[in-house]
């Protein structure tokens, strides 16, 4: 035998009492911001990670970067899980490069 219940819609005025939701703007202003401080405009990194890297180096690719640093053309430091180049390695780099040139 086939029941059917009934489904109650509760009013505008009803759902109001029974389920107050704060306004977007309380919510909003709850969230955390992430990044609070920024450094000043002319302090450059120390250390770059190996999609800034690529990028500074002219957008290369992920497999010639890899490739890079496989055979010793360009050093990476680890800090946890991640690689970084420093700084002063992809202006090492580079000066490599213009001198081959």
């Amino acid at each position: 035998m086939l029941t059917t219940s009934k489904i109650r819609m509760h009013t505008p005025k009803e759902r109001e009492q029974t389920s107050p939701r704060p306004s977007h703007g309380r919510r909003n202003s709850l969230k955390k911001k992430r990044n609070p401080e920024k450094p000043p405009a002319d302090v450059q990194p120390l250390l770059h990670s190996v999609r800034t890297t690529r990028k500074l180096l002219g957008d290369i690719s992920h497999s010639k970067i890899y490739d890079l640093f496989a055979s010793g053309q360009l050093k990476w430091v680890k800090m946890g899980r991640r690689r970084f180049v420093t700084a002063d390695e992809a202006v090492r780099y580079v000066r490599s490069l213009e001198v081959a040139a």
